[in-house]
């Protein structure tokens, strides 16, 4: 049974007169505000345009625009550049080893690659000085020309034509590279220019340069190693001539070749004729006892004996005499031998020590050994315009994506 309405005189929202179901009493009930809550609609601002409206123009102008610019400019106006390379190892004289595959050799070998990775890295950096720029001018490439050229595009060509010193030798820089294997121990010349025979020609140079190097480099361990000891050797040699030239003119003066043998036989002679005089003189005082001093016998021996004391007397005096004796001058051929034996120590010591130099040289010589030559290239290297344009726009699309992350999670900070 339908009940009847009834006038709702006590509900807020509903005009005079107008009576309410008592079933939807309690929804209606629910839904009114509560009469500490006026009721009110709030204002909805219109909706502001998102970032997504303008994505596609920014990633068309950042990332597109370059891509296509930058191909449409490799294909229609970049210059070629052609690329010469050489291969070339810096080698010492290895000693023997007494024992391969042991510590020595391990040793050895981890020494013999650090000096040519040393060696290789100086002559690299070598090439890539000023240094090297001013010998190819002197060798008649000069670097300026080479990469200034008028028909070469602006982008890649040397733009000045008289350049700093550092423009000109970052821009070598760019066009030659050097590289050392240190697996291989082999270093890689490359060098680029816009024609063909321009990087053959500086390849060539090059080359020239790193193999003169090397040669002063042997010439400065020549230097170091054997010029002193060649000059303690002439030294010693000079002296050993000087004293040679002392001992000759002494015989000359003295007229005996070695005074020492001279010494020695009259030594010897002194002692026969002391020993002769002693038998006379005891026969003549034998004599004596049974013969009368008037004796022809005691006359002619005491006249032996007199001449033998004559005869010892003499070389007495000669042994032993004044200054031009020969005792004086055994004493001074004796100083002369001493200082020739000392001269000619000095002198062989001297020798082998300049044998030591020239064999410990000869190891540190260092050889430079062109095992590829620069050739004259067909085909340009550079530029590569669909490579390097998608490079391009895979680096832009990803450097436009991080940038379109980091100003979303900005707005997003904002908005919260």
């Amino acid at each position: 049974m339908t009940q009847p309405l009834r006038p709702a005189l006590d509900h807020p929202c509903l005009p005079y007169g107008v009576e309410l179901d008592d079933d939807a009493a309690p929804a209606r009930a629910a839904a009114a505000p509560e009469p500490d809550q006026p009721a009110y609609t709030a204002y909805v601002a219109p909706e502001a345009a998102t970032p997504r409206s303008w994505r596609g123009p920014a990633y068309l102008a950042l990332v597109v625009v370059p891509a296509v610019l930058t191909l449409l400019w490799l294909l229609l106006f970049a210059s070629p550049q052609y690329q010469s390379r050489a291969e070339y190892v810096i080698r010492g004289i290895e000693a023997d080893r007494p024992t391969p595959g042991g510590l020595a050799d391990l040793i050895g070998g981890t020494q013999t690659a650090g000096n040519a990775a040393r060696e290789a890295a100086v002559v690299k950096d070598y090439l890539l000085s000023p240094d090297a720029i001013a010998a190819l001018k002197a060798r008649g490439i000069d670097v300026v020309r080479l990469f200034n050229r008028p028909d070469a595009d602006l982008l890649s060509r040397l733009r000045f034509d008289q350049p700093r010193a550092e423009t000109l030798l970052d821009y070598y820089r760019g066009k030659v590279d050097v590289d050392y294997d240190k697996d291989k121990g082999v270093t890689t010349l490359a060098v680029r220019a816009f024609s063909p025979g321009d990087a053959q020609r500086l390849a060539r140079a090059l080359i020239d340069l790193g193999e003169g190097q090397v040669n002063v480099f042997n010439s400065r361990a020549v230097e170091a190693g054997i010029n002193l000891a060649q000059k303690d050797m002439d030294a010693a040699q000079a002296d050993l001539l000087a004293i040679q030239g002392a001992l000759t003119s002494f015989r000359n003066v003295s007229g005996a070749l070695d005074p020492a043998r001279q010494v020695e036989g009259e030594s010897s002679q002194l002692l026969a004729l002391q020993g002769q005089l002693a038998r006379e003189k005891a026969s003549l005082a034998s004599m004596s006892g049974f013969l009368s001093a008037g004796a022809p016998q005691v006359q002619v021996q005491a006249s032996r004996v007199a001449a033998l004391e004559a005869q010892v007397s003499a070389l007495k005096s000669g042994t032993t005499g004044p200054s031009k004796s020969v005792a004086q001058q055994l004493n001074a051929f004796e100083q002369l031998k001493l200082r020739q034996d000392f001269a000619a120590k000095r002198y062989e010591s001297a020798r082998a020590a300049l044998d030591s130099a020239r064999a410990q040289a000869d190891k540190q010589r260092l050889f430079f050994v062109a095992v590829v030559k620069p050739g004259l290239p067909e085909k340009p290297v550079r530029p590569r315009p669909w490579r390097t344009a998608f490079a391009l726009f895979v680096g832009l699309s990803v450097a436009f994506a991080i940038g379109w992350l980091i100003l979303a999670g900005i707005r997003e900070h904002q908005a919260d």
